[in-house]
């Protein structure tokens, strides 16, 4: 990612792993409350149990109402209280979001090798899609010691990898249907082989999903650096053909949200690699840590009122890209996974770590969601105070405006109405075609009825969309971002 530096990365690596044997204790110890045995015999070869899910497949909610928010929950490898994880579901619920990518993750559900393991998996898949949610599923990682919460990251045996992976379709086969193979490949902690390897990884899984299920949508495993460099040489050997969809980490630096750099740099790459693919984008994490300042990469942003605003302004530009086709957003992440207030890896989430206790965040994104859910980018407009960037929604133009002093946007509404991040309105007048409306530095959404006519929009598509010194629009030194909880341990974990 960038900016972060070699010594930053193993600052981080050594300060988390102190704990990884504990979490992998723990991890094992909640696997262990839920077993359902099957005998060795039915794990032979590509052999799979039926699906015995007793609800009914639920429908593609995001789909049909052109949701694009969805949130990092791991509830089934998180959570830990089997029987008890519809409290935090009906949370996730409640933000408004319309996706969770959730973790079925190899050693979770098999252990030994041909003993299935389905109990958090089942309760997670059913009570998530009972309440409305789509779900992503990620698969991953290597299982050899055949034990629930004791895994690695070497490439595995592929024959069987694969029997695992027909067995989590198979089971989830028309419940879930879009599936992510593994985790940030191009962080060596999370992969301990090439680009080479994982290409045939990926392309065996890919061949596996769909012989189970061909409607499957099949995303690679998302990468998390911005220099692209591991990433380019993935697609260079053909890797876009195994996937549907390409899936990618956006982890920027606070600076280049500030200075305009996402904007024009780091966007426009994703832009290229999708056009030169034709392939759309799952951005299946992004985020920002809302403990005490720390380093431009990977630091916290100061506060809960702080990091809703950089969660707003990373959604709304990144929607309001030229050309960049972002089907789903995941914000990670939907808990906060420890307690210590000046530690960015332990602030990353929408509620605190009781899994009860929603922060500012979870407010603020209800907000963002409940105004720019089913919501057309049009494109950014003068606001004169600071960017300001238009959708259009059944109808309602909905303008989200950050800065300091008075915003003033074009309208030809005879009213509107302005909200900050907590839903509370904000001072808002409308004279003579244009609104007016206070801003204190976080987003508002100004919504107005009418289409705006005296100011037309700019399409937002690379350098021309930023202010910040051509000194500033050259690419920093950057290093892979050494990723950060392990995905599916209930404690943070090595890194982010």
């Amino acid at each position: 990612m960038q900016g972060d530096t070699t010594n930053d990365a193993r600052r981080r690596a050594i300060r988390r792993r102190a704990v990884l044997a504990a979490m992998l204790a723990a991890s094992a110890a909640l696997a262990a409350n839920a077993r359902l045995v099957l005998p060795v015999e039915a794990a032979a070869a590509l052999a799979v149990e039926p699906a015995i899910i007793p609800v009914a497949p639920a429908p593609m909610t995001g789909a049909a109402n052109g949701s694009r928010f969805g949130l990092v929950t791991h509830i089934a490898t998180r959570y830990g209280q089997y029987g008890q994880q519809g409290g935090p579901i009906d949370l996730a619920a409640a933000t408004g979001a319309s996706w969770v990518r959730e973790e079925i993750r190899w050693d979770w559900v098999e252990h030994p090798l041909g003993t299935w393991d389905w109990g958090f998996t089942d309760e997670m898949v059913q009570k998530t899609t009972a309440r409305g949610l789509n779900i992503l599923g990620l698969l991953g990682y290597n299982n050899s010691a055949q034990k629930a919460g004791v895994i690695n990251f070497d490439y595995p045996d592929i024959t069987l990898w694969k029997r695992y992976v027909a067995a989590v379709v198979n089971r989830y086969k028309g419940t879930i249907r879009v599936w992510e193979v593994w985790n940030e490949p191009d962080v060596p902690y999370f992969w301990k082989a090439g680009v080479g390897e994982y290409l045939t990884l990926l392309r065996e899984t890919y061949a596996t999903i769909k012989a189970v299920d061909p409607t499957a949508t099949v995303l690679n495993g998302a990468c998390s650096s911005l220099d692209m460099g591991w990433f380019n040489q993935f697609i260079q050997l053909g890797g876009a053909q195994y996937t549907d969809a390409l899936a990618f980490h956006p982890y920027p630096k606070r600076s280049s949200l500030d200075n305009g750099l996402y904007e024009s740099l780091d966007l426009p790459k994703l832009r290229d690699i999708s056009q030169k693919t034709n392939k759309s984008w799952w951005f299946t994490e992004i985020g920002w840590a809302s403990s005490t300042v720390g380093e431009d990469y990977g630091g916290g942003v100061g506060s809960d009122r702080a990091q809703a605003a950089y969660m707003v302004r990373q959604y709304v530009q990144t929607l309001s890209f030229s050309e960049l086709n972002v089907e789903k957003i995941f914000w990670y992440n939907f808990r906060n996974d420890g307690t210590n207030p000046a530690d960015s890896e332990n602030n990353y989430g929408l509620v605190q770590s009781d899994w009860r206790t929603p922060k500012y965040t979870y407010t603020a994104y209800q907000r963002m969601t409940a105004h720019l859910t089913g919501a057309t980018p049009q494109g950014r407009v003068e606001a004169k105070a600071g960017p300001a960037y238009r959708f259009v929604r059944n109808g309602t133009t909905v303008d989200v405006v950050w800065g300091s002093g008075p915003a003033t946007l074009a309208t030809a509404a005879t009213s509107a109405q302005a909200y900050d991040l907590a839903g509370n309105t904000l001072g808002t007048s409308v004279a003579d075609g244009t609104i007016t409306v206070q801003l204190n530095g976080a987003p508002a959404f100004v919504e107005h009825s009418a289409a705006p006519v005296s100011t037309p929009v700019m399409a937002i598509s690379g350098a021309a969309a930023t202010s910040a010194p051509a000194a500033q629009q050259q690419p920093a030194a950057q290093q892979p971002r050494f990723a950060g909880y392990y995905p599916g341990y209930p404690y943070p974990v090595n890194g982010r």
